[in-house]
């Protein structure tokens, strides 16, 4: 059960963060759950299906300790050398949806990859760009950030980014992946 307070306002749950190595069995059977419903088996074993694994997560539980939210921040190889995290894997268990969840989590996150001396900030999104603009993200101007193919130079059509000083452009990302 949510907190709330003498006026019944329930509050959502407070975020915290875990880095990946810190991540308890537990933990990781929950958030591969929440991950494998929302994007299928493949996330169910470890809680992470892609092939970049994250450097840290931000977690919402219910007051039954069970996940209900999730998001991760991946370092992002970047030439020139910046220090760059991507955004991914953000899940909201269902009945917890429009409760102010993703905001809290993606709050969170991103707010410790500017902690860890991040640079910028990346995701690509359409359905939290929402909660993302309202945490200082914009859309990227041309090819701002990039990454190769074997055939060309492309981008992601609804990459997000925030940062904290203005940046080189373009700025390549050497081991792109989904992130």
């Amino acid at each position: 059960m949510a907190r709330g307070d003498h006026t019944g306002v329930v509050e959502p749950p407070r975020a915290i963060l875990v880095d990946e190595l810190e991540l308890p069995r537990g933990v990781r059977r929950q958030a591969g759950e929440l991950l494998g419903d929302q994007w299928g088996a493949a996330w169910r074993r470890t809680g992470y299906a892609g092939r970049h694994p994250p450097a840290f997560r931000a977690l919402a539980f219910n007051g039954a300790r069970r996940l209900i939210g999730h998001v991760s921040a991946f370092p992002l190889a970047c030439a020139p050398d910046l220090r760059v995290f991507g955004v991914g894997d953000l899940a909201v268990k269902r009945r917890y949806r429009r409760r102010g969840v993703a905001r809290d989590v993606c709050a969170a996150l991103v707010s410790e990859c500017f902690e860890r001396r991040a640079q910028a900030v990346l995701v690509d999104t359409v359905d939290a760009a929402i909660v993302f603009a309202k945490l200082g993200f914009r859309s990227l101007d041309g090819f701002t950030f990039y990454y190769e193919t074997e055939r060309d130079c492309r981008r992601r059509r609804h990459w997000l980014m925030a940062c904290t000083e203005p940046l080189p452009a373009p700025v390549q990302i050497l081991e792109h992946g989904d992130f």
